[in-house]
């Protein structure tokens, strides 16, 4: 069973997806800062858009558009 420490401001959806990610350890795609501060208790790896944009260009899935 998992147990994960959360803030009880947080929805019930974004508690399943917490739930979900941790039982699946898998990582969570948001830009909730509420949800982003809760990865630091529960070790779930947690990133925004900024990060999968730079994801697209590290593995050159995006390049810089020519003129």
């Amino acid at each position: 069973m998992i147990r994960l420490r959360v803030n009880r401001s947080l929805s019930e959806s974004d508690l399943s997806v917490l739930c979900i990610a941790a039982r699946l350890d898998a990582i969570v795609l948001t830009g909730d800062d509420l949800v982003r501060k809760t990865h630091h208790i529960n070790k779930i790896e947690i990133h925004g858009v900024l990060w999968c944009l730079e994801q697209f260009v590290i593995k050159k899935q995006l390049t810089k558009k020519k003129h």
